[in-house]
């Protein structure tokens, strides 16, 4: 071979490594690549399940919240009822009043005043 065949042969040689060189760049810079995905794809499942926590534990906080407000009503209505009871027996006892008084003046002969 001559000098000139061994230039040639030796910058073809070159170029090669330079295209293995980039080569290698590219392979290293596809392995950061999938190692970043795959830690967002980490974080962002783990970022999933906290959501999921979170919505879980806020249906039951609202569940609670529903039942807590339905117990509130009930006691509401009883109240209502305590209150139309006792209404009841007021009017009951005034009646009562009433017709004592009117038999105590009746007995005592006050009746027409």
């Amino acid at each position: 071979m001559t000098k000139q065949e061994l230039e040639v042969l030796v910058a073809e040689q070159e170029k090669e490594l330079q295209k293995l060189g980039e080569l290698e760049a590219l392979k290293k810079r596809n392995d950061e690549l999938v190692t970043e995905t795959f830690n967002r794809k980490k974080q962002l499942d783990a970022y999933e399940l906290k959501e999921i926590d979170h919505n879980k534990k806020m249906g039951e906080l609202s569940k609670r919240y529903n039942e807590l407000a339905q117990l509130f009503d009930e006691h509401i209505k009883g109240m209502d009822d305590i209150l139309e009871i006792n209404k009841l027996f007021l009017r009951n006892s005034l009646r009562t009043q009433e017709l004592i008084n009117i038999k105590i003046k009746a007995y005592n002969g006050e009746e027409g005043e």
